[in-house]
């Protein structure tokens, strides 16, 4: 009797301890000013998330109703304690992967996915394979694989505005593919 007493306290803290850390793995912040303040929408219990081209939507459960969220009405969210953004272009969230002379993101979904299933490859629900944005206030940029990178006007505005970005994307060039630009923001950034 004392062993199944015991075995029921170990799975009510056990559940006890899941349903809260599945609660805390989303943090949402409306604009770049409550990401600042540490002001995150208050969203209640987070329950899932699912993405398409034209962006996402987390569903949550807050005062015992579900309520929804879409991704393009927020700045950016935490996710297992990753920052991602939300591109305004496309409405998708993409994950920052450095934070240096310039900001790196990959896409949102397929690390959200990587994040939930401990692993180091999976595969995206839609938005682009990798974003660019000056600092965390500015507008992401789509480094859309099907625009030559010399040819695309918002990044040709960024590097008429910040000029030291020009060997960056000349890097880039026309042979866009993930690799090729984490190699390229490696060696701009002075990483080996």
């Amino acid at each position: 009797m004392e062993l199944l007493k015991s075995n029921i306290l170990n799975l009510i803290l056990f559940l006890f301890l899941v349903t809260n850390a599945i609660a805390g793995e989303l943090v949402i912040y409306k604009t770049y000013e409550d990401f600042q303040n540490k002001k995150p929408l208050e969203n209640g219990e987070f329950i899932s998330w699912r993405g398409s081209e034209v962006g996402g939507v987390f569903t949550s459960r807050k005062n015992g109703k579900l309520d929804y969220v879409k991704t393009r009405d927020i700045w950016g969210f935490l996710y297992y304690d990753k920052l991602f953004r939300v591109c305004k272009e496309d409405g998708n969230p993409a994950r920052l992967m450095n934070a240096g002379k310039i900001m790196y993101y990959e896409n949102g979904y397929a690390h959200m996915r990587m994040l939930e299933q401990n692993s180091d490859k999976a595969f995206s629900d839609g938005g682009t394979n990798c974003y660019v944005s000056v600092d965390m206030s500015t507008d992401l940029i789509s480094l859309n694989h099907y625009k030559v990178m010399s040819k695309y006007k918002p990044i040709m505005a960024l590097v008429a505005t910040y000029p030291q970005y020009k060997p960056l994307f000349d890097c880039m060039g026309k042979g866009y593919d993930t690799e090729r630009i984490r190699k390229c923001i490696a060696d701009f950034e002075g990483v080996k």
